[in-house]
């Protein structure tokens, strides 16, 4: 992770803070982010991005499902 730019998560991070999103809100608003694009650059392919992402196949579902509930919109925050 040296040398990575960061920047527009930091952006978001700050973005969240200032609606006053809560730390658990935020970081289930990351999650959902980080796999519709990683489901996305996969092209919907489970078992390609649970293996970029370092995870069991089987947790894949359980999160799209999780992530499934009503969370503020990311153009929201």
């Amino acid at each position: 992770m040296r040398g990575q730019d960061f920047s527009h998560v930091e952006a978001l991070a700050r973005r969240c803070a200032l609606k006053g999103l809560m730390p658990r809100d935020a970081r289930r608003l990351f999650d959902e982010l980080y796999l519709a694009d990683m489901l996305m650059l996969t092209r919907g392919n489970l078992t390609e991005a649970s293996a970029r992402m370092r995870v069991a196949r089987t947790t894949l579902p359980r999160r799209m499902a999780r992530h499934a509930a009503d969370l503020p919109e990311w153009d929201e925050v």
